[in-house]
């Protein structure tokens, strides 16, 4: 049997490096933001409902609107136990039917915060400094298409 060359025993070395460098990278949460926490507990769920649709415990809702209101499982959402910076909040739509608004599915007041669509029922915000006490405002802009309903709320995240 021949002998592999040094080269061809070389790359499934390399390959392995390079696919244990990718896991570890995806593993710790690095990508292109440099290292980041996420808060806890992720995501913070939004569900939608008619009338009467109760949160689940820490959670509220927003007053009726068009005969629906906007829940969050935390609210205000507590960044005070996480004091690495930046921490990113996702907030992930389970509604069915529902997705964030194209422009601005969720809108931070105030901060240095950057913000954006991961997906249309998954948004993410980072914090790159914490003020501690400052609370923000942010308003959650949600659309539903079969209906052509457009709903907002102001929640508030804390430091």
């Amino acid at each position: 049997m021949p002998e592999p060359s040094s080269e061809s025993g070389k790359q499934p070395r390399r390959q392995r490096g390079l696919a244990l460098a990718i896991a570890l990278i995806a593993g710790c949460g690095c990508g292109y933001a440099g290292a980041q926490t996420a808060h806890n507990p992720s995501p913070t769920t939004i569900t939608i409902g008619p009338a009467g649709t109760a949160p689940g415990p820490g959670g509220a809702c927003s007053p009726l609107q068009k005969n629906f209101v906007i829940c969050v499982s935390e609210d205000p959402i507590d960044l005070t136990k996480d004091a690495a910076r930046p921490v990113t909040i996702t907030w992930k739509i389970t509604s069915a039917d529902w997705t964030f608004d194209k422009n601005k599915g969720i809108d931070i007041k105030g901060g240095e915060w950057t913000w954006g669509t991961k997906a249309d029922t998954e948004y993410v915000a980072e914090q790159k400094k914490q003020k501690a006490g400052d609370l923000h405002k942010y308003t959650i802009n949600v659309t539903n298409a079969k209906t052509a309903t457009t709903l907002s709320w102001d929640p508030t995240i804390k430091n």
